[in-house]
């Protein structure tokens, strides 16, 4: 799942985001 998230920048700026919270 890790390599999708950094194939879609968009994705990665969601997935930091969910665990800052």
């Amino acid at each position: 799942m890790i390599k999708d998230e950094i194939k879609e920048p968009f994705v990665v700026t969601r997935t930091p985001t969910e665990v800052i919270q």
